[in-house]
């Protein structure tokens, strides 16, 4: 199986969008992955089971791993304000989460691959770490080199700056993204069909 179709079984799995493409795995099957995945009763879930399934959504959603989630739940709940806004922040600020939305990469997966072989600089230094917490008004600009590999002459050209929200500002024509501010909860689409609260709850 490959890494996309494990992607779409998990985004079945966990009934929601998770692959990090504009086409829903779920449009054709939303049932749950496997055999007798159509023939599933639907039974109550227990309070402890739809709190562990909201985080395994959000968490698959960034492509983390448990330890750093769960590090960074604990980062927003040590700090002051609401931990629902500053689980976000920490989130949304990750370097390959900004050169996703900037239009740099087309999945979470790669946008990380991307960071990794060292293609970002930020604010004209090398960036490599995936992990890399961007701060209001860091710019993030690909390496020149890599400007002239075919993936990003062939395929990001056509997309940079498309969708971006509103929180990151895009210039097209340098191939730069400026993090220009923190984004509200409000603000970042997913969280409509999350229940931030539950996660927080879960790691209670």
């Amino acid at each position: 199986m490959s890494i996309k179709q494990k992607k779409v079984a998990l985004s079945r799995k966990l009934g929601m969008n998770v692959v990090g493409t504009h086409r829903d795995p779920l449009a054709r099957r939303k049932h749950p992955p496997g055999q007798h995945g159509t023939n599933m009763r639907r039974r109550k879930s227990s309070d402890y089971k739809i709190r562990l399934l909201e985080k395994q959504r959000l968490r698959a959603i960034y492509n983390l791993k448990e330890r750093k989630f769960a590090s960074y739940v604990r980062e927003s709940k040590n700090k002051k304000g609401s931990s629902e806004q500053i689980l976000m922040r920490l989130l949304e600020s990750r370097l390959d989460t900004v050169a996703l939305k900037s239009g740099f990469a087309r999945t979470q997966r790669e946008s990380r691959q991307l960071v990794v072989h060292g293609h970002f600089y930020v604010n004209g230094r090398k960036a490599d770490k995936p992990s890399f917490a961007c701060r209001p008004g860091d710019v993030i600009s690909l390496k020149p080199g890599s400007m002239k590999k075919p993936f990003f002459k062939e395929k990001v050209s056509e997309v940079i700056g498309r969708g971006s929200p509103r929180w990151i500002i895009v210039n097209q024509d340098k191939w730069t993204a400026k993090y220009e501010r923190h984004p509200e909860v409000d603000e970042i689409p997913i969280t409509e069909e999350l229940n931030l609260g539950y996660i927080m709850e879960y790691y209670a």
